[in-house]
């Protein structure tokens, strides 16, 4: 999975561009009977375009620099990575890692395929289809602003492409520069422009890896879950691993994506850690003076509402005429009027705007995330929400003399069309659509944001179902060196994840708790024996709760727990520094007389013999 879903980037070497939520089986016996892995957010875009000093997903490289000469040359990797498009847009300094070994690294992506049970033949047809991508890449798309877009019959990169593909090299080059408008009466072909030519091209790339990484996804699951043994099932540990909040010069659909999941998880956090605790004090009827954190469900609203950003990029992406400016439209007047101002100075979550229009830009919108205000160049937003490649194009692909090729799209169309259900599903279930009730549940081919928007929620609903903890990775330095610490840094990322309002609160509160009667069970040996058996004692736990308490705290120190109506409170730290030293010091002096009379009587035998 590294191979295929991690690359370099600025921050670290190594770094996963998906999400992922892995889940370990267990039976009653605590025996592992089963896996499996889920994956959010592939970084698409990363295929067909690289920031400065970052690198394509690892496996290209590895497959360029270690496949065999005799591959390479049916392939056409002769050259270097230098050599295409796809992996060449971070520089020619960043084109390897240092202390890496591509070229090692592909065999060992080689024998881990083996492992998960992909025979020789098979790895041949997943790295043919990787090397018609670079080549795909390295088409050149000619034409100008004012003249339709054309490919030349000779483009060497379009005569290999096609032959990896398994397809038609003119019909490919006709769909890479054409599209296909279909009326009641009649269907017209108009040529695209040089910039939509690019994107279908890119598209048709992205397309491709998608439905290999999936595959590859399908097929580890297949090897780690065994439906038999699986029905065995009683309990699991899951782990989620997902990208953290993201903020760059500039942000464009996938950190809205990747930020719009960041924002759920610090609900569930915030709930898990907040109003949880401080619903668990009223309960319990103590006195509590709220603390005011800040909750996100405005901002959660405002983007997977019905009415949200993410549907109103739905409706944009079904419009025949949808754009980048129409969707950017509908935000202003949807959202940029009815944005509350700062009224208050006191901070509070819901005084804050939580979106605005850039003074400068009329091209990007701004929301304030609960880590950071995040601005969104819309361009591009309705096309990668769209997540397809043109009907004329995918028709060729199913088409292809390659039956794992074929194979694959058909596994993701599948996926599709279960996928355009369970949108259709959320959407009736909102009320967003206005269909007759026995029409609601038709599919449609889900956009990508909708389809994330679905795993999300399920992936929340899972998450509430258990036993959570939190796991905060923080990044010490951008230097990617040991033993340095950017301070800075570090508190930036410190208060985006939320750590120091926990810290805040659980100051604030009490976060050591008992029931009243395993307290008293575990510390009854703080009071006088003569108490135990006292009426008032015996009939009430709570006032000899209140007996050891009296007897372990001063009256200066009363302020550091609190009794509810079940369970008793502390400050953090006082039942080991309070109740527990008392504890010690009672058994060492219970057993101090007898064990220091020996030591005397045994000394004086020896003394006074």
């Amino acid at each position: 999975m590294e191979a295929f879903g991690n690359a370099k980037t600025s921050r670290n070497d190594n770094s996963s561009r998906f999400g992922k939520y892995i889940e370990i089986e267990f039976d009653e016996n605590q025996t592992i009977v089963g896996a499996k892995i889920r994956t959010y957010l592939l970084e698409r875009t990363r295929l067909i375009s690289q920031p400065e000093s970052e690198r394509n997903y690892h496996i290209f490289y590895q497959l360029v620099a270690g496949a065999p000469p005799s591959e390479k040359e049916e392939l056409g990797l002769m050259g270097s990575a230098a050599d295409f498009h796809y992996l060449n847009q971070g520089g020619a300094d960043f084109q390897s890692i240092k202390g890496v070994d591509d070229a090692a690294e592909f065999a060992i992506t080689q024998r881990a395929l083996s492992t998960i049970g992909v025979a020789v033949q098979l790895q041949w047809q997943v790295f043919r289809l990787l090397s018609a991508l670079l080549h795909v890449g390295n088409i050149k798309v000619g034409g100008s602003d004012k003249s339709p877009a054309f490919i030349s019959e000779s483009d060497v990169a379009l005569e290999t492409s096609a032959r990896l593909l398994g397809l038609d090299a003119a019909a490919l080059q006709k769909w890479l520069t054409m599209k296909q408008i279909i009326t009641r009466s009649d269907k017209i072909v108009s040529g695209l422009s040089t910039a939509q030519a690019v994107t279908v091209r890119d598209a048709l790339a992205k397309f491709v890896y998608s439905c290999v990484f999936e595959w590859l996804v399908e097929i580890v699951n297949s090897r780690l879950r065994v439906d038999k043994v699986s029905e065995a099932k009683k309990t699991f540990i899951g782990v989620l691993d997902i990208y953290g909040f993201e903020h760059f010069e500039k942000n464009s659909f996938e950190q809205f994506c990747i930020n719009y999941a960041n924002e759920k998880l610090q609900q569930g956090f915030a709930e898990h850690v907040f109003k949880l605790e401080q619903e668990e004090y009223v309960r319990e009827q103590i006195e509590w003076t709220f603390i005011d954190f800040a909750d996100n469900q405005r901002t959660i609203d405002m983007i997977e509402g019905k009415l949200g950003i993410l549907s109103l990029l739905d409706e944009e992406c079904r419009l025949p005429s949808g754009s980048d400016a129409g969707y950017l439209a509908k935000l202003y007047q949807n959202f940029e009027t009815a944005a509350p101002k700062k009224t208050k100075t006191d901070g509070s979550s819901q005084d804050r705007q939580i979106f605005s229009k850039p003074r400068f830009s009329n091209s990007a919108f701004t929301i304030q995330h609960y880590a950071h205000p995040v601005t969104y160049e819309a361009e591009g937003f309705v096309e990668k929400n769209k997540d397809s490649v043109p009907e004329e194009l995918l028709e060729i692909l199913k088409g292809s003399q390659l039956g794992f090729l074929k194979d694959i799209i058909a596994r993701r169309e599948q996926q599709v069309v279960f996928a355009g259900i369970l949108c259709a599903a959320d959407d009736a279930g909102n009320g967003f659509s206005d269909a007759r009730p026995q029409a609601r549940l038709v599919a449609r081919r889900p956009t990508l944001g909708s389809t994330f928007k679905t795993s999300l929620i399920s992936l929340m609903n899972t998450i509430h179902t258990t036993n959570v903890h939190y796991i905060r990775c923080i990044k010490p330095n951008t230097t990617k060196q040991p033993w340095e610490f950017d301070a800075p840094m570090v508190l930036s990322q410190l208060r985006a994840c939320g750590v120091l309002e926990t810290i805040r609160i659980s100051c604030a509160g009490y976060p050591s708790r008992w029931t009243i009667s395993e307290f008293v069970g575990r510390f009854y040996m703080l009071v006088h024996s003569s108490i135990w058996a006292r009426p008032e004692v015996l009939s009430d736990v709570r006032v000899f709760c209140k007996r050891i308490l009296s007897a372990a705290f001063s009256a200066q120190t009363r302020d550091k727990y609190q009794i509810g109506v079940s369970r008793i409170f502390f400050r953090a730290g006082q039942v080991g520094s309070k109740p527990g030293r008392l504890l010690r010091r009672f058994l060492f002096s219970s057993l101090r007389g007898p064990f220091m009379t020996g030591r005397v009587f045994g000394a004086s035998t020896q003394i006074y013999p």
